[in-house]
């Protein structure tokens, strides 16, 4: 205590005793005894005596504090306006988490609790006094970071105490949620500060008068959407809930409206579904719910495809924010996703901002998707076809001819003939007709029993524009009896390239040759969106009822894949009874459920 009186930690500060270290001995001795056992109290008190001008004669009869109230008191005291350093102090001992942010509450949160304090004292504090409080009393504050930004804090509970003792915790945390009310309703509530956004309710839930404003907070999609997209996390916001609920379940008579209100939030925030599900959500008119089960999926590749199919819904309900703000989801999901399918996260991202009305962003995704083909290495290289398809037609759907011309180039330098699917799609997005009519003159002079399906060179034909070499090949399959070649996939490629030459009877009938129930929905879809797209209304007709015979389906992937085609076929009632039932079943996204990948043949 002795070095303390001296203040030997802080050379650049003289004290009385500085120089007289006998004299701060004998005081030390004193002020130990008094103390007792509490280290804290001896060393508030030993800093309180050092702050004094003149020293003291520790023969005297001095009245040297016993407890640490009266240690700290004493302390303060000594400091310059000692009024005013409580009164700037006060917030701090009655601050929520890891501390109080200096900026726009700090002198507003106490004015009101010195106000509360002592009502007919004016007061008019502001950033200058907090800040000649902090440097005259700043071993009283402890400095830390919460929501990356500096937070300040009481450096002892027991200085906490002392400074609550002059009002009760009701007023307090009235007076204190009155003021941070008044801050985030001066703005919108995304500008409002990151401690206002994670504490206001907490004092909120300690005063029972203020339970609607709880309430009306905790049942707002703007502050839902304003916590998750400051402080990074969910967890907050069901914090908020659940102080809600005990508020409500607090009351007499119980709030039994608002309670039911508020589980059914709770249960929903819990809630997750495949991406194709959240957009039907979305689309049926739910875009909150959506926009919640989205932000609950913790599969990247899922993530991505869910906010990028929430866009443009939002976009069309004229929310443009909401839809930049889906994408920037979206985006930032990418960093998470395996290089091998972050093309095809891209190009989800590309056709979303066109779809929005945003070809800037449509671009700089394209460009970001065609940038994946210099990442792959010798392991991944097998997946360079597929890599290039989704880059190619991300920058297809951009209307990027620039970069959908350097990555033709690069691919037909780099593969030079046509076998795989990939590689046949990959050409078809590019616009690679060479390669493309060489395989198609192999296959038309016979040359059939290669590498290359007939489902997948057909599709191909179709996607690239090349009409009259996919009219050819289905002559010669008409005219020989020939069926098609290939798996399960490539009779669902062939179904739509059906769809794609016009030719939908053949395509709604070639659909009993598809075994695999997931591949026969697959195909069903493309041609229900081409059916709808070209206006054929009978071909719509007949495809409900095949439709129907998916009605006892248990896989749930299948299940997932039917819900858009339904809603597509104008069967709201069902598509959004399959979709309640598979959000029941909490049918989580992974990377082994995703319907994102197609399910591999047999």
């Amino acid at each position: 205590m002795a070095a303390r009186l001296m203040a030997l930690a802080e050379p650049y500060r003289i004290t009385p005793y500085s120089a007289n270290p006998v004299l701060a001995g004998q005081l030390a001795s004193r002020v130990v005894a008094a103390a007792g056992s509490s280290f804290l109290v001896a060393a508030v008190t030993a800093r309180s005596y050092a702050r004094r001008a003149e020293a003291v004669d520790p023969n005297e009869d001095i009245d040297l504090p016993t407890e640490t109230g009266a240690a700290l008191a004493s302390y303060i005291d000594r400091l310059e306006e000692p009024r005013v350093v409580v009164d700037i102090l006060r917030p701090l001992a009655w601050a929520e988490g890891a501390g109080l942010p200096w900026g726009p509450m700090w002198a507003p949160i106490a004015n009101a609790l010195a106000r509360a304090v002592v009502p007919e004292m004016p007061t008019n504090y502001d950033d200058e006094t907090v800040a000649a409080v902090l440097g005259r009393a700043s071993d009283l504050v402890v400095e830390s970071i919460e929501f990356g930004e500096p937070v300040y804090r009481l450096f002892h509970v027991a200085l906490v105490e002392h400074l609550r003792g002059d009002l009760p915790s009701q007023v307090a945390h009235s007076t204190i949620a009155t003021a941070l009310n008044t801050i985030v309703d001066s703005a919108s509530i995304e500008a409002a500060p990151a401690y206002a956004l994670a504490h206001l309710t907490a004092h909120l839930a300690q005063v029972p008068e203020q339970y609607p404003r709880l309430y009306e907070l905790t049942t707002s999609p703007d502050w839902e959407r304003a916590k998750r997209q400051r402080l990074g996390h969910k967890s907050g916001f069901l914090e908020d809930l659940d102080r809600a609920i005990k508020g409500a379940l607090a009351r007499e008579p119980q709030d039994l409206a608002q309670l039911t209100v508020m589980c059914l939030l709770y249960a929903r925030l819990m809630a997750v579904a495949p991406a194709p599900i959240i957009d039907i959500v979305a689309r049926a008119g739910q875009l909150q719910r959506a926009e919640l089960m989205a932000n609950n999926i913790t599969f990247a590749l899922e993530r991505c495809w869910a906010f990028s199919l929430l866009a443009p819904t939002l976009h069309a309900e004229k929310d443009a924010a909401g839809a930049e703000r889906c994408l920037e989801e979206a985006e930032r999901a990418v960093a998470a996703i395996n290089v091998t399918h972050a093309a095809m996260a891209w190009y989800w991202i590309a056709n979303s901002a066109v779809a929005c009305g945003f070809p800037e962003r449509a671009v700089r995704a394209a460009r970001s998707a065609a940038q994946t083909t210099e990442r792959l290495t010798e392991e991944t290289e097998w997946e360079l076809p597929n890599v290039y398809f989704w880059a190619g037609v991300a920058a297809r759907d951009a209307e990027d001819e620039e970069t959908r011309t350097k990555l033709r180039d690069a691919f037909t330098a780099h593969i030079t003939v046509l076998q795989r699917n990939q590689e046949l799609q990959a050409a078809s997005v590019l616009g690679a007709k060479g390669p493309l009519r060489e395989a198609w003159n192999a296959w038309i002079n016979g040359r059939r029993g290669g590498f290359v399906r007939d489902g997948n060179l057909a599709l191909a034909l179709g996607g690239a524009g090349m009409m009259e070499e996919l009219r050819a090949m289905l002559a010669v399959i008409e005219t020989e009896t020939y069926a098609s070649r290939g798996e399960d996939d490539a009779q669902k490629h062939f179904a739509w390239a059906l769809a794609i030459a016009d030719r939908f009877e053949w395509a709604v009938g070639h659909l009993s040759r598809i075994a695999n129930p997931e591949h026969r929905v697959r195909a069903l879809g493309r041609i229900v969106s081409l059916a709808v797209l070209k206006g054929r209304s009978d071909i719509v007709a007949e495809a409900r009822s095949v439709a129907r015979s998916f009605e006892s389906e248990k896989d749930p992937r299948t299940s997932t894949l039917l819900v858009p085609v339904l809603y597509a076929l104008h069967d709201e009632e069902w598509a959004l009874r399959l979709a309640e039932k598979i959000i029941r079943e909490r049918v989580e996204p992974t990377a082994s459920t995703s319907v994102a990948f197609p399910e591999p043949d047999e």
